[in-house]
Order: C-alpha cells, then sequence, then structure tokens
C-alpha cells in the first residue's frame, strides 16, 4: 500500500515541482492516510540537486519544498480543526456525564493557555516534530477553540522547519528515504495510538472516580 502511495506522490512532484508539493500536502492534511513528512523526503530526494553548495540546497528547499508544504498543511488542516471547532463542544456537552468533562474545564484551560506565551511555544514545537501527527494538532485546537489567527501563524511557522529538515533528509539518504520514511511513519502510528489511549485511560479513570464519590 505505501509503495502504491509513493509512486502516486512522485508523480506529482516530479511533473509539477513546488505545485505537486503544495497538493500533495493539501490531500494529506484533509485525508490523511500519508504523513507530511513523507512528501517532504520525497520532494528533497526529487526536487533538490544532486549537487551545489549549502546555500543552493537552502534556497530550492525553501522555495520548492518549505513553502509549499507549510501553506498546503495550513490550509489544508483548517478542515480538521473546523471539525473539532463545531464538533468539539457539542459532543464534550452530549457526553459529559460519561467522560467526566463539561464545556466549562475546556474553557478554563483554554483561559489558562490564553494567558501564557508558553502554549505557543509547545505548539510552534509540536509542528516540527515528525513523528507528532498533525492531526492530532489540529483537532485538538479546534476542540479548545485555539484563536485562528494565531493556529495559522504557528502550523506555517513548524511546519516550514519541519519541512527543510525532512527534505535534507531526503536529500541526503537518497533512495534510501522510502526505507526511512516507512520506520517514521510507523512511530507516528504509535504516537497517534499512544494519544488515544491515553485520552480513553483518562475518560476511564474519570468515569471511575465519579462511581465512586456518587457511592
Amino acid at each position: 500500500m505505501i509503495d502504491l502511495i509513493l509512486n502516486y506522490i512522485e508523480l506529482i512532484v516530479v511533473e509539477h515541482g513546488a505545485l505537486g508539493v503544495f497538493v500533495a500536502i493539501l490531500i494529506e492534511q484533509i485525508i490523511s492516510p500519508i504523513p507530511s513528512i513523507l512528501i517532504s523526503m520525497l520532494a528533497g530526494f526529487f526536487l533538490l540537486p544532486s549537487d551545489g553548495s549549502l546555500s543552493t540546497l537552502l534556497w530550492s528547499s525553501i522555495f520548492l519544498v518549505a513553502i509549499p508544504v507549510a501553506i498546503g498543511s495550513s490550509i489544508g488542516s483548517l478542515f480538521i480543526y473546523s471539525l473539532g471547532y463545531l464538533g468539539g463542544k457539542p459532543a464534550i456537552e452530549k457526553c459529559q456525564k460519561w467522560i467526566g468533562l463539561d464545556w466549562g474545564m475546556v474553557e478554563r484551560a483554554k483561559q489558562k493557555l490564553d494567558g501564557s506565551s508558553s502554549d505557543e511555544i509547545v505548539l510552534f514545537f509540536l509542528w516540527i516534530i515528525p513523528v507528532f501527527p498533525s492531526v492530532a494538532i489540529a483537532v485538538l485546537c479546534g476542540i479548545i477553540r485555539y484563536p485562528l489567527s494565531k493556529y495559522i501563524v504557528i502550523a506555517f511557522a513548524g511546519m516550514f522547519i519541519q519541512a527543510i529538515i525532512m527534505s535534507f533528509f531526503g536529500w541526503h539518504l537518497g533512495e534510501l528515504y522510502k526505507i526511512n520514511v516507512q520506520w517514521l511513519m510507523s512511530i507516528e502510528d504509535y504516537v497517534l495510538y499512544s494519544i488515544i489511549i491515553l485520552a480513553l485511560g483518562a475518560i476511564g479513570f474519570s468515569i471511575y472516580k465519579k462511581n465512586i464519590i456518587e457511592k
């Protein structure tokens, strides 16, 4: 399956260059069958010059990979952000007696985040970390209704840096990038599963604690 996806993305990127990178990352953010790191590494392998100075490689990475990835991911992730923004509050209010979480708790958490700049730093680095699923960041920001203007800027900046780093990895590794991408994808899956398990565990503990108090 992964080989078919890689071949399809390769065709788009090789034929359309930076535009192909933008389209591929836009699709990835909306459908999420493939991680953004795959596209960045693939683009680095195919689009960066095989030889040249560091400055030439850097400028190529910025204009051919980083900018298209940052724009595409910022726009595409708005779909997931919107799902969390519009559906988060109704879902929490409907299930609050089961999950032990009400909307007031979410609003209080948001107020604490808004009063500090540390949330911006944390969010920025989460976007940079290659194995941290961007879909998890987007939906969480949507649920807590993180300010859209901040979200867009931080998502763009984080993905911009990540794309430069991963494109250099793809350029350096050559055709071996496929093996490393599959390894990174498996780590991203484990991270996503861990987030889901922790969330379910927190909900279960909250329900258990509530039942104990009621008894």
